[in-house]
């Protein structure tokens, strides 16, 4: 359905600031099925982005409290990159699935954004 450009941009979405920014270059001159389809994996990886960068400033905090910084540590390892792999390969596929726990409302409050 999709060919492996379209692909390659939606995985890149899911790479917090850098992958997210030349996703969002390279989809700027799609248009139709295809760039919806990235816009959709470009609105989670902001989300995704933008909860990562909150959840480092809190463990950054965490860190000197000896029991809860290495419970955040634990938690980046198996949330966080679990479910950046989950939209990765949600994206190889060409599918359009939401993060688990917050993809539909970071789809609702990014609305119909890079579109």
């Amino acid at each position: 359905m999709f060919n492996n450009y379209d692909k390659t941009i939606s995985v890149l979405a899911y790479i917090p600031i850098v992958g997210w920014i030349i996703a969002l270059i390279m989809n700027s001159d799609k248009s139709g099925d295809e760039k919806n389809y990235n816009a959709f994996h470009l609105r989670q990886g902001l989300g995704f982005s933008i909860i990562s960068i909150i959840y480092s400033v809190i463990n950054g905090i965490l860190f000197w409290i000896p029991f809860l910084g290495k419970l955040a540590n634990l938690i980046i390892v198996f949330c966080f990159i679990g479910v950046a792999i989950l939209g990765i390969l949600n994206a190889l596929k060409g599918e359009r699935k939401y993060l688990p726990f917050v993809g539909k409302q970071l789809d609702s409050i990014f609305g119909n954004a890079f579109e």
